[in-house]
This record gives C-alpha cells, structure tokens and sequence, in this order.
C-alpha cells in the first residue's frame, strides 16, 4: 500500500508540473500574439505607398485593372516611381525630420526627395544596368523611432524576346504573285520580356555574332537602334533573303552557298550609344533555307526556287511556283 502510495504522490507531482507549463506556455503565446499584433499595427501607423509612372504592358495588352497595377513593386528598367509617406501617425511626424535611404542595390535608381514637402519623393531606374535582375529596399526614418516603414522593389532588365508576323513584308525583297525573282520576307513584331513591367522607351540594337572566318554568307544588322513602345514590342524586325535576278536552268549561281545556314545575332540594350544588357544572355538564330525545286512548266528553261526563313519561332515561306505568294507560320 505505501508503494501505491507513492507512485500516487509521484504522478500528482507530474500532473501539478504539466498544469503549470501548460499555464505558462499560453500565457506566452497569448502576450506574444499581442505583442506581434501591436508591433504590426504600430508599423501600419506610418506606410510608403508608391504609384509607377506608367502601366506594365500586360495590363494594357489584356485590359487589366491600371489603378491597382500602378502600385506593382515589379519595375523595369527607365521606369519611374512616386512615393509618399502616409499613415494614421502622420501627423504625428516631424517633417523635417523625415529621411528616405535606399538599400540593396542602390546604384540602380536614382531617389529624389521633395524639399517643399519630404513626405513625397520618387526614383527613377537607370537604364544601363548590368544584370538580369536587381533589388531595392526603400526606408523612411522619422521622429517617431519605432516605427520605420520599408517598401521593396524588383527592378528587371529585358530577359527574352518572342515574336509574331505582321503581315508585312520587306520591299527590298519580292511581293506576293512575283515570279521572276525568288526569295521570301516578313515583317517580325518582336515581344520583349518580362511584360509585368514596362520598358517604354528602352533602345534596343541587334549585332551579328556569326564570329570571324565564319562560312555562312556575311550579313549586316540594322545599324539603327528600335524602341520599345508602351507594350514592350518593337516593330518590326525585318527578316528575309532572296535574290533580284531570274532563276536559270542549271544550278543557279546567284543561289547562295551553302543553300541552308544561320545567322547568329545578339540583343542588347542601347544606352548612350552604348551597348548595355545581352538579352537572354545568347544568341537568338535566323535560319535560311532555299530548295531548287523542279522545272516550271510554263518557263522551261527555269527552274522554281523556294526561300524560308525562320526567326523567334517564326517562319516565311515562298515559292515561285504556283501563285508565288508568302506562307506566314
């Protein structure tokens, strides 16, 4: 009876330790919650809310909500942003008081501070940035110590470009229903991106990249910079090949050699007459192909000749047989 008695005494013992650090642990967790809940709303009490000077470009490709996609935190490079200090406490702050600083990658936006009211300020994002993607914090510190809103930014280059036809073609190169000229042409709508941002009025340039001693025939690149309008497109990349004069009977001279080949080029972003940001950081192709087909039975001392191109995962195609006309995939 007295080891029952024990092993009794023993487990009230336990049972009176459990009751107590189970106690302690919610009393715990309920001050900690309040203190979390207070922190946060004590941080609510000042915010920087910020508002982009122009919509990303798929809010304006798909309609979206342009209010709410002024306050996206995803930027692009040239783009610029308004901030304002605002919140239940604001009128507890010192303007004077109020300082703007910039962490992370603080080389990439330039901040200006309004000195006839430093509640407002902005930044604009330098457009010669060197990486794929960058980081920014933005901090206020005020007279009210506790309290130090923070907004965070993305800022990004170009990363991609896709395309799709037009429906036009370079004049340099034959039309539809031209048969006594072989080739092939179209007119490229290039899509640059990432497109929840905006890069309006961002330069770009194309260079050649085919490297030197190359066996491919020599091709020049636009010299000219394009720039990117408000939905992240450039128009237009003008792709093609063909030739001016008539197609003989025997293997055609004027048929480039070797009749299948790429060109390589690269993108990049023009800033000052510099070139900036490799896009994709590679080479995007352009595929040329041109088959000597059969006798033209109409012209039998001429044989037909079909062109394709192929670029951004676009591809025009033409013959001159048949009604000549330009296929557009």
């Amino acid at each position: 009876m007295k080891i029952l008695a024990y092993f009794y005494d023993e487990m009230n013992i336990l049972s009176k330790f459990k009751f107590f650090f189970t106690v302690i642990g919610f009393l715990f967790f309920i001050f900690n919650s309040v203190f979390i809940s207070y922190s946060e709303e004590l941080n609510k009490g000042l915010e920087i809310y910020s508002e982009t000077e122009k919509n990303s470009a798929r809010v304006l490709k798909n309609n979206g909500d342009r209010i709410k996609d002024l306050e996206r935190t995803s930027i692009g490079i040239g783009e610029k942003v308004s901030l304002t200090l605002g919140g239940k406490l604001l009128d507890q702050v010192d303007r004077e008081s109020i300082e703007w600083i910039v962490e992370g990658d603080k080389d990439l936006i330039k901040l200006n501070v309004m000195e006839w009211d430093k509640v407002f300020a902005d930044f604009s994002v330098k457009c010669a940035m060197k990486k794929e993607k960058g980081q920014v914090t933005i901090k206020v510190k005020t007279n009210l110590e506790d309290i130090s809103p923070t907004i965070k930014f993305t800022i990004y280059n170009p990363t991609d470009i896709s395309a799709r036809h037009s429906g036009l073609r370079d004049p340099d190169y034959p039309m539809d229903g031209d048969k006594s000229r072989w080739g092939a042409s179209t007119a490229l709508i290039l899509e640059i991106a990432p497109m929840n941002v905006s890069f309006s009025g961002i330069f770009l340039i194309e260079r050649a990249n085919d490297g030197e001693g190359s066996e491919v025939p020599f091709h020049e690149t636009n010299p000219e910079p394009s720039k990117i309008d408000k939905y992240n497109e450039v128009r237009y990349d003008y792709i093609g090949g063909g030739n001016d004069s008539l197609i003989p009977y025997q293997p055609p001279r004027s048929l480039p050699q070797p009749a299948e080949f790429d060109w390589k080029c690269s993108w990049y972003t023009y800033v000052d007459g510099n070139d900036c940001w490799r896009i994709g950081k590679k080479d995007y192709k352009q595929h040329f192909k041109a088959t000597v087909g059969k006798i033209d039975p109409e012209r039998p001392q001429i044989r037909n000749i079909c062109v394709e191109v192929s670029k951004f995962g676009c591809t025009v195609k033409r013959s001159t047989s048949g009604e000549a006309k330009h296929e557009d995939s």
